[in-house]
């Protein structure tokens, strides 16, 4: 089995300040298959990063890492993330 892992620092591109992190997690690449988390800090949230860090993330992994599939897990309540996971 190959596993792949991608994580990435997010940062602000104007002042370089540590935003948060993803990862793409690729448990077994013949699957094309992948997991995608995310962590932002809390003082940016509703800021437009988390969308903007998303769709860099699809677009990422299926044009670069030429998965079929990215999946993620989020809790129903939390209806700001769900609401950017919908729209990528």
């Amino acid at each position: 089995m190959e596993t792949a892992v991608f994580g990435a620092i997010v940062r602000r591109r104007d002042t370089g300040v540590f935003i948060g992190q993803v990862v793409i997690h690729v448990p077994e690449r013949r699957n094309r298959d992948g997991t995608y988390g995310i962590c932002l800090l809390p003082r940016f949230w509703s800021c437009g990063y988390g969308s903007e860090v998303t769709a860099f993330i699809v677009d990422y992994a299926f044009r670069w890492l030429d998965l079929q599939r990215l999946s993620l897990s989020v809790f129903a309540s939390n209806e700001r993330a769900v609401a950017v996971y919908e729209k990528a």
